[in-house]
């Protein structure tokens, strides 16, 4: 469940990207025909937006058609090929290390609106995300996020780059990541902590504006300008540091284009980039120029609207070989939460606030992730009755996550109500689901959750971990 925290930060990164042109040439067209160069088939470049609107989905009617005719679809990253490894070290680089968000601001009003602003945005959840250590890029990315759900909170639709993963996935295509993770994350990494915390200031004032901003960055995707969106970039790049451009998008411009040139070689490729990445001088289209490729654009006559809530098919995971012995479980002995718990393997303990504390463990043999939250809740939260108390929190929760409640219900645990339920944890993690259970004793509050494939959430170690819970204080 925390480790979703990682795909907030890829909302922030799309979005960066769907920004920057360096050029402004006549580009008008989202989707792009390559061959040449020793091609014996031609290959696809279409630019997406990191957003379910409408707008967005409504395709040009040669991109299916261009799709089908590929043998591969290659994407920036392919959430599929990711491993709880993967994952949990994403989740570790969004922390600052020795620096906290009250050290970004010369200011003290400037930090308290920030943080003020931010947990208002968050919710009853707040108290699962580390506010004062996360970077503050990720903060606002975190806030784009939740801005986008509220108001797409009556589509159905996939994000864009999702709908294309999972469209190829159901078509029987070969899926292709361009970057890894760490590429990703480094990129994000040149840009100063300062500038950062200078940008979500800016956010926190001037929330209408970047409201307006986005609503024209998806009227100009819709009408296939980018040539307009070159010039809103330019007019909202001035906090940008040079080192950070280059990383963010001249230097990774450059791998796609390299990384393309080989695999297009072996298969005809549909690729789908952020479409920003694909103008300018070193933008995609001229770097695949430049390496002796033809890239012309495909036009649509016509526009048809995507219907992008596909179903999502579970991984299909298997392991060769004879199973590995499972390990005896180990004893979370809490002292400072007031609980014990059995684990699979040694908790990770983290405080994320003055009393607030998050432990983890990830079962690797089962691709399983534990966790438990404590926090002692303000008066108000304690005045509330549970049930009212525990369907908020849940709701927020998937909210949050973008993902789908499947069922909650009352039960009773150590003698005190709490509420037990299961999440599908929707196109983010396809065929991801989380089993949880909150426990509310007195001002004390418990969020213990496993994540993992749904037909692992109830086998005999995960039993364990929920019905081993006790409070010791």
């Amino acid at each position: 469940m925390f480790r979703n925290i990682f795909f907030t930060a890829l909302a922030c990164l799309a979005a960066l990207l769907q920004c920057h042109m360096l050029f402004a040439q006549p580009y008008n067209s989202l989707l792009w025909r390559i061959d040449g160069n020793g091609l014996q088939q031609p290959s696809y470049l279409y630019g997406t937006m990191h957003s379910r609107d409408e707008r967005v989905h409504n395709l040009g009617d040669s991109v299916m058609l261009k799709l089908d005719a590929c043998n591969a679809v290659a994407l920036e990253i392919v959430t599929d090929q990711m491993g709880m490894k993967d994952m949990l070290q994403a989740m570790s680089q969004m922390y600052m290390k020795d620096t906290t968000l009250q050290d970004l601001y010369a200011e003290a009003d400037d930090y308290r609106k920030v943080k003020s602003y931010v947990l208002k945005k968050i919710g009853i959840m707040g108290f699962l995300y580390n506010v004062e250590k996360i970077k503050p890029l990720f903060l606002s990315s975190m806030l784009d996020e939740m801005e986008q759900e509220e108001q797409s909170k009556k589509s159905n639709n996939l994000l864009l780059d999702m709908y294309f993963q999972q469209t190829g996935k159901e078509k029987g295509k070969q899926l292709i990541g361009i970057e890894t993770i760490e590429e990703q994350m480094a990129a994000l990494d040149q840009m100063p902590l300062r500038i950062q915390a200078e940008m979500l200031l800016d956010q926190v004032n001037n929330a209408g504006k970047y409201d307006t901003i986005g609503q024209a960055m998806i009227q100009y995707y819709a009408e296939e300008n980018l040539d307009a969106l070159l010039q809103l970039y330019e007019g909202e790049k001035d906090v940008m540091t040079e080192s950070f451009d280059q990383a963010i998008v001249v230097h990774r411009n450059r791998n796609m284009a390299a990384r393309m040139d080989s695999f297009m070689r072996l298969q005809p490729t549909f690729t789908a980039v952020g479409a920003l990445h694909l103008p300018g001088k070193e933008g995609v289209i001229n770097l695949l120029r430049q390496k002796g490729y033809t890239v012309q654009p495909v036009y649509s006559p016509n526009k048809m609207p995507k219907f992008t809530n596909l179903p999502h098919t579970p991984a299909a995971d298997t392991l060769a070989g004879a199973p590995t012995p499972p390990k005896p479980p180990v004893l979370l002995d809490a002292d400072e939460a007031g609980f014990q718990v059995l684990l699979p393997d040694s908790a990770k303990t983290e405080w994320l606030e003055e009393d607030i504390i998050l432990y983890t463990c990830a079962d690797n043999q089962n691709n399983l992730y534990y966790s438990i939250a404590y926090t002692a809740l303000p008066d108000s939260a304690s005045a509330q009755n549970n049930e009212a108390f525990y369907n908020r929190v849940a709701e927020r929760l998937a909210k949050t996550k973008g993902a789908k409640l499947l069922y909650q219900k009352m039960v009773n645990v150590l003698d005190s109500v709490a509420q037990e339920g299961e999440m599908d944890m929707g196109e983010l993690l396809p065929g991801i689901h989380l089993r949880y259970v909150m426990l509310r004793t007195g001002p004390d509050f418990y969020l213990l959750s496993v994540t993992g494939l749904p037909q692992q959430l109830n086998n005999d170690r995960v039993n364990t971990f929920f019905d081993s819970f006790m409070v010791t204080q």
